[in-house]
């Protein structure tokens, strides 16, 4: 656990030209690792263990589902760009 707290950690305290999308990369790939997701469904389960483990009713646990869907669309976002550029860059 001690690993995830400091990922997290370090993920707060960027600075720079990519930080936010750093912090994006950072917290999502902490929360991956930390529930051990399959390979397929990655989304739909991390939101769901994510809002059982935080939710305190039904309604929270939506609004952490919801966090959760839109930070993992984010991060998708930002992979699929760095993919792009990087093919890009080497020519492809």
């Amino acid at each position: 656990m001690a690993r995830f707290v400091a990922r997290l950690s370090g993920a707060f305290s960027r600075t720079g030209r990519f930080a936010l999308q750093d912090k994006v990369l950072d917290v999502a790939v902490t929360l991956e690792g930390m529930y051990e997701l399959p390979r397929r469904g990655k989304s739909y389960e991390l939101q769901r263990r994510v809002a059982r483990f935080l939710g305190t009713d039904a309604t929270d646990r939506q609004g952490i589902r919801e966090t959760i869907k839109r930070l993992y669309k984010v991060r998708s976002e930002i992979v699929a760009l760095l993919n792009f550029e990087w093919v890009r860059r080497c020519g492809g």
